[in-house]
């Protein structure tokens, strides 16, 4: 059996033949081409690599890496829910992280990890790294196939009635294409806080970029779906989601701050949640940190990790000092190492 790993520059060539593998496996979406093609547009810096693992010519795992700074990253921010290789198996996995370690670069930070974590860690140690792991995010997600709490019960349902009485009936609007609707629904996510505070969708040129480029590649791939919290006939709050192999995923919402006295927020998480468990999904991924009013609906959560590893020798000890303590003259000399 040939066994190899190539390196790749862009993912022009090998995409139809990594897309059919992650989806043949069960990769989650943030593994797939489309979703790194989006992200990298919005937010690439530095020298992208994709890893291919094959053998006898078959394409058997991904693993898209950057190179800067003198070290490897991966192609991931906060935007990023979790970061993954889309792999056949542990071997190609391992593979993988082994061709990622195996360079001259005195450092790696490998951030959003999942499953990945423990075997990243595992072959940066055989390659006498110096390695730390810690958890960056526990992010909680609802097993649909157990009985659903119900939090807030009775508030909700004072909500809904104060609702309909003074704005409209109250109802869930599900659409799988953007099509008349993507201003609206980012006008949404951004209304109050986000907007004052910059972290709204439309509060930066590349975070819209890659929301917009995410929507319209989940529409094509026939997994995004967005849901609208209508009063009457005027839509009060958005979550922007995708939905792959009995998962949905949670990526960001927002509500309309002339409604907040109604709940809208936890009105439409209850609504999606219960239309999720009876449309057969498996879980729904809340994502992101575990914040209080998630942990009314599960004590479910999955952690993400930070991978650091550093190599033997002078640069490696600047990496761990520049990158663990942010010194600009140790960051100044890996830049050029």
């Amino acid at each position: 059996m040939t066994v190899g790993v190539e390196r790749h520059t862009s993912g022009e060539a090998i995409a139809a033949e990594w897309d059919a593998l992650a989806r043949e496996v069960g990769a989650p979406p943030f593994a797939r081409p489309g979703w790194n093609a989006a992200w990298w547009n919005a937010f690439g810096n530095g020298a992208l690599e994709l890893l291919a693992a094959r053998r006898d010519g078959a394409l058997t795992g991904v693993l898209p890496i950057v190179r800067r700074a003198g070290g490897v990253h991966v192609p991931a921010n906060w935007h990023t829910p979790v970061f993954a290789a889309a792999a056949r198996d542990e071997e190609t996995r391992r593979e993988l992280y082994d061709a990622a370690f195996a360079t001259s670069r005195p450092y790696a930070n490998l951030r959003l990890l999942g499953d990945d974590a423990a075997v990243a860690e595992d072959v940066a140690r055989d390659r006498r790294f110096d390695v730390s792991v810690r958890v960056l995010q526990s992010s909680p997600y609802v097993d649909l196939r157990r009985e659903l709490p119900a939090p807030r019960e009775k508030t909700l349902r004072k909500a809904r009635e104060k609702l309909a009485r003074e704005e409209g009936e109250t109802s869930l609007e599900v659409l799988g294409s953007t099509e008349g609707v993507l201003d609206e629904a980012f006008e949404l996510e951004g209304s109050g806080w986000k907007v004052d505070d910059g972290t709204a969708i439309v509060s930066r040129d590349d975070t819209k970029r890659f929301y917009t480029d995410v929507l319209h590649w989940a529409e094509r791939e026939g997994i995004l779906r967005l849901f609208f919290l209508c009063a009457g006939d005027r839509r009060i709050a958005v979550e922007l989601t995708l939905v792959q192999d009995g998962m949905l995923y949670d990526l960001k919402g927002g509500y309309d701050p002339a409604y907040r006295k109604y709940s809208p927020g936890f009105l439409i998480a209850d609504a999606m949640i219960r239309h999720s468990q009876a449309d057969g999904l498996a879980t729904y991924e809340l994502l992101g940190a575990a914040e209080p009013w998630k942990l009314e609906w599960t004590d479910l959560t999955r952690d993400r990790f930070a991978v650091e590893a550093f190599a033997a020798g002078p640069l490696g000890a600047a990496a761990r000092f520049g990158y663990r303590r942010a010194q600009p003259l140790a960051k100044r000399v890996l830049r050029r190492a």
